[in-house]
């Protein structure tokens, strides 16, 4: 089974130091979720295992694997894929050329693609479509099918839903129950409280650059002061 480990990680902006110390444990067919207030440090934890943010401490392993320090480029051939926040996709690219992008990372074949394209079957009617043109929801689904096709173990999703309509809130959540019942293990930072409680198996909540605590999904949902008292939230 999948495993990612992040044992003690240290990252910097110049001379801040941002991260200290943090560790995650992350297991195939797995829904991690990342919660905390704004600047807690949660991208920048996600930037830092995927190595566009050089770690300046701690060691992130993937299977056994350990990852610390490679190139960028080479994480998402490693098997871990990210959806960053804002979606970064190639506006100027249809949708067929963004997808094949995400193809070529680890030479998948089409047939991950197809599986993409069913959990977000709009995108089929879209292929030739450039992906700038796309709406909001359909350009957050694109970067998520994108990621897909690298055929990941491990798949970062940051704020996913963030300025979603309900209905495409509904099918990215829907595609992330998807993929866990799939045996990926999936990362996910997100603030919409009813999407962590609906797709999470845990909870790791963030303080000023540490984790301060990792609960069951249960016992956040029994307990309504955990998310009171790290995001600053009420169910």
């Amino acid at each position: 089974m999948t495993r990612m480990q992040v044992e003690g990680l240290e990252a910097r902006y110049g001379r801040a130091q941002v991260l200290h110390g943090v560790s995650l444990s992350l297991r195939g067919g797995e829904v991690l979720c990342l919660m905390g207030r704004n600047g807690a440090g949660k991208t920048t934890t996600l930037r830092s295992v995927m190595g566009t943010l050089r770690p300046t401490g701690g060691r992130i392993t993937l299977d056994g694997r350990d990852l610390t320090g490679l190139p960028a480029a080479e994480i998402p051939r490693a098997g871990i894929a990210h959806v960053p926040q804002g979606r970064r996709l190639f506006s100027d690219l249809t949708v067929r050329e963004n997808l094949a992008l995400g193809l070529m990372t680890r030479g998948a074949d089409t047939a991950v693609q197809e599986a993409a394209l069913d959990l977000f079957p709009v995108l089929r009617d879209r292929l030739s479509q450039r992906a700038g043109t796309l709406s909001g929801g359909e350009q957050s689904m694109l970067a998520m099918a994108r990621a897909i096709c690298v055929g990941p173990r491990v798949l970062l999703l940051d704020e996913p839903t963030e300025g979603l309509m309900p209905s495409a809130v509904a099918t990215v959540r829907a595609a992330i129950a998807r993929l866990r019942a799939d045996g990926v293990a999936v990362l996910l930072v997100e603030q919409r409280v009813e999407a962590v409680l609906e797709v999470g198996d845990r909870v790791a909540f963030m303080e000023h650059g540490r984790i301060r605590a990792d609960h069951p999904i249960a016992e956040v949902r029994a307990d309504p002061g955990l998310l009171k008292r790290y995001v600053g939230l009420s169910v």
